[in-house]
């Protein structure tokens, strides 16, 4: 059975890029669950996917300018775990590779603290927090005033640049989603 990451194809037709799939999503599982959940229930409990990752990241940085890195669920998502019982998480992966973190979240009650305790985790020189970016995955009332005001006060407290609250969207034409990062995103 061959398997396709929606949001791979998702990703690249959004972009324009002419990479393939295996490029963009170099890992991937039958189950969407969190890379380490994926591999246990695969029966494959330490697979080491770090090095394909790692291997695609050097391809891609040949190609392209700018390359995005997805943390796949956020900060502290396992990637994997090792024989010797050692887990490694986005966190790790971005330390390793001293990447700028961009840290995306939603606008809804209850992001101040999982943004906030996101953004106080210690990374690893050279890698650090860069920025946030909001981003409403439903639909947001105009009168929301948690929505109105949660990612000013994250601002605040964390010292992080907003570059972006981005409204929910239906459409995720390419065409939109240009016109929705020209208007919305300011870096």
């Amino acid at each position: 059975m061959v398997l396709t990451s929606e949001d791979a194809v998702f990703l690249r037709d959004a972009t324009g890029v002419q990479d393939d799939l295996e490029l963009i999503c170099p890992v991937l599982w039958e189950e969407p669950l969190a890379p380490l959940t994926a591999a246990r229930r695969a029966n494959q409990p330490f697979f080491d996917a770090m090095p394909r990752v790692r291997e695609a990241l050097e391809e891609l940085k040949r190609r392209h300018e700018c390359v995005v890195v997805e943390g796949v669920g956020g900060l502290l998502v396992p990637l994997q775990q090792s024989a010797n019982g050692d887990f490694y998480t986005c966190a790790d992966f971005a330390n390793e590779l001293g990447l700028p973190v961009v840290v995306v979240a939603r606008r809804t009650l209850g992001t101040m603290n999982h943004t906030l305790l996101t953004t106080s985790f210690p990374l690893q020189a050279p890698a650090r927090f860069e920025s946030l970016v909001f981003c409403d995955a439903q639909p947001v009332e105009e009168n929301d005033i948690a929505a109105q005001t949660s990612p000013q006060i994250i601002s605040e407290m964390n010292g992080l640049p907003i570059w972006g609250e981005i409204p929910y969207l239906d459409d995720l034409s390419p065409e939109n989603l240009q016109r929705v990062a020209e208007k919305h995103l300011r870096f």
